[in-house]
């Protein structure tokens, strides 16, 4: 793949198509280093949002789940959309993300923390998407998206 030092401490992104019963949502994800992981993780277990454990290293404190999703899509989500491809194969089906009032569906960091929160597999396919760090690399060049 190669080692481009420019990028070294650069932002990259990649879309993420969700599945299951969230099938047709992209969700933009960030690349977070192992440095600044470690920094994250010890941030939520100084503000009591975490404990580590034997069993779990990343245990969540009772009466802190909000707090916890919400920093998760902060520090791990940019942004979402309807997957084009999705749409593609059908396009009869009503929109992926909708929402109804004068807010629309524009990204909303509260609001990606209530998908985690409450479609499980939505909150395991970001976490392991995130570890992958290949995948925010692509034929030796940055992938790193803007759109």
């Amino acid at each position: 793949m190669g080692l481009n030092l420019d990028q070294i401490g650069q932002e990259k992104t990649r879309w993420l198509p969700l599945q299951g019963h969230l099938a047709g949502v992209e969700i933009q994800i960030r690349f977070v280093g192992t440095e600044d992981s470690q920094k994250f993780h010890s941030r939520m277990e100084a503000d009591g949002i975490i404990r580590v454990t034997r069993e779990d290293p990343m245990h969540i404190n009772a009466g802190r789940e909000a707090a916890f999703f919400k920093a998760i899509a902060a520090r791990y989500v940019v942004d979402w959309r309807e997957d084009e491809a999705w749409r593609a194969e059908h396009p009869d089906a009503p929109p992926a993300i909708s929402r109804n009032g004068p807010k629309g569906t524009a990204f909303d960091v509260d609001d990606m923390a209530s998908v985690l929160r409450f479609y499980p597999s939505a909150y395991r396919q970001l976490m392991s998407a995130c570890a992958e760090e290949d995948a925010f690399f692509v034929n030796g060049h940055d992938g790193s998206t803007t759109s």
